[in-house]
């Protein structure tokens, strides 16, 4: 698995960022039944708990700073095991994060899109 690169306009548009979501991972993610997080959440150091269900992740570097810290999604089996992760880029991107799979972040701000 890998993170995708978005444009702002898309990051900053819960309608486009759904869609987004939906033509890369799946239909899933742009019905009603979708929640986008109203904000960012900044994150310095963090495990963010697992899901019942896959949940996209959209991060970006703090502003002013350029370049974001790191994204890392743990195996829900063996956290020890990284199933993808996105270190020290440029831009915003998302990512998928498998159901009952923790990820970590750092030095990023975060929105999730969570099926209710």
């Amino acid at each position: 698995m890998v993170a995708h690169e978005i444009s702002t306009q898309i990051a900053d548009d819960n309608e486009k960022l759904k869609s987004k979501a939906s033509e890369t991972f799946g239909s899933e993610f742009n019905d009603a039944h979708t929640e986008v997080d109203p904000k960012w959440t900044y994150y310095y150091t963090d495990m963010v708990p697992s899901h019942t269900k896959d949940r996209i992740v959209i991060f970006r570097a703090q502003p002013p700073s350029k370049q974001l810290g790191c994204v890392r999604v743990r195996d829900k089996h063996d956290i020890t095991k990284t199933i993808w992760d996105s270190v020290g880029k440029e831009g915003i991107y998302m990512g998928d994060v498998p159901a009952g799979c923790p990820f970590e972040a750092m030095l990023v701000e975060v929105k999730l899109i969570t099926p209710k």
